[in-house]
């Protein structure tokens, strides 16, 4: 592939990841980094040796770039989104947690649009949508959560997106692991949420929800998302007649209960793994590298496709709002 510039959208953690990762793929990679905060743009600026910019327009404006990764708060991406299109450039954007700005996202001839959905990038996951047979009806029980405070501590409460009542910490949490459990069992045909608050932080919206799922096909599910527990949960299990499968969401701990020998076998997936030390255990590198190649195989080949889109993901929106009561 031809040595690409990719401009930085959003200096803190997540553009600092995907930073670093493009330049873990090709140290040539040329980068261009934007962020209003001086402070960003100088730490960035000393760890990629790179140009930035204070704004979108004057950065695209002074250096031509294939790509741009839009890593701000979920609260801006549909503004700069749109601004950014006029430029005709391939986007990668972070998670979204918003419905507005889908009638402008198109893909075009010459330019792709990448929406984040890591999980679907974990080897965990991949090997999931190989067991799960979507003729069988399953039942599973899915816990995750780690307290609000925990997330990012380097991080002012009132400068985090997730402690904003409109893309706060719980619905990050559905955003992130609804896409997969849609992926693996399929539509969602009906589904009941109870959300209660159980901590004394300062937050407009419940830290808690549980919610019963039913899938079209007749899979039944409970999830339950909370920003409460003091030590990061991660715990799924599957069920049917001929199948269980547990997974603590530490890499190669996914477990397969083997029938015939009566004991579970244990999927050693990943040769090795890196891990950020400002991030619980459960959270690792190469999911969101995995993401990178696959957005530059789009760059690539316009008819390739991506595993997660914005078409998808306006389902999962409305499926976030429709457990938030949104709609009601």
């Amino acid at each position: 592939m031809k040595l690409l510039t990719f401009c930085i959208i959003g200096l803190g953690s997540m553009g600092k990841r995907r930073a670093r990762l493009l330049k873990q793929l090709n140290e040539n990679y040329q980068l261009v980094g934007v962020d209003t905060r001086i402070d960003r743009r100088e730490e960035f600026k000393g760890l990629f040796s790179c140009d930035v910019f204070s704004d979108i327009d004057t950065a695209l404006s002074n250096k031509i770039c294939t790509a741009v990764f839009i890593c701000t708060s979920p609260m801006s991406h549909s503004n700069i989104k749109s601004q950014v299109d006029k430029y005709k450039l391939h986007t990668f954007s972070e998670i979204n947690l918003l419905s507005d700005g889908y009638d402008d996202v198109i893909d075009t001839d010459n330019t792709r649009s990448f929406l984040s959905s890591t999980q679907l990038y974990t080897k965990e996951i991949s090997k999931l949508m190989t067991i799960i047979d979507k003729k069988d009806i399953y039942f599973y029980t899915y816990h995750v959560g780690q307290y609000l405070h925990d997330w990012h501590p380097w991080d002012k409460q009132e400068e985090f997106f997730v402690f904003n009542k409109d893309t706060n910490g719980c619905r990050e949490i559905l955003a992130i692991q609804l896409p997969w459990i849609v992926e693996c069992f399929g539509a969602v045909d009906k589904l009941k949420t109870v959300s209660g608050k159980f901590t004394s932080m300062n937050i407009a919206f419940p830290d808690v929800y549980t919610i019963i799922l039913q899938h079209a096909n007749g899979s039944i599910g409970c999830l339950t998302v909370d920003v409460v527990a003091r030590n990061p949960i991660n715990d799924l299990k599957i069920q049917n007649e001929t199948t269980l499968i547990e997974w603590n969401g530490e890499p190669n701990s996914l477990k397969v209960f083997n029938l015939q020998d009566k004991k579970f076998d244990v999927l050693q997936l990943y040769e090795k793994i890196t891990h950020s030390n400002n991030y619980s255990v459960k959270i690792i590198e190469e999911p969101y590298l995995e993401e990178i190649k696959d957005f530059l195989k789009g760059v690539e080949d316009c008819d390739h496709q991506f595993k997660y889109s914005y078409k998808k993901d306006a389902y999962i929106i409305n499926l976030l709002d429709l457990i938030e009561g949104k709609h009601e």
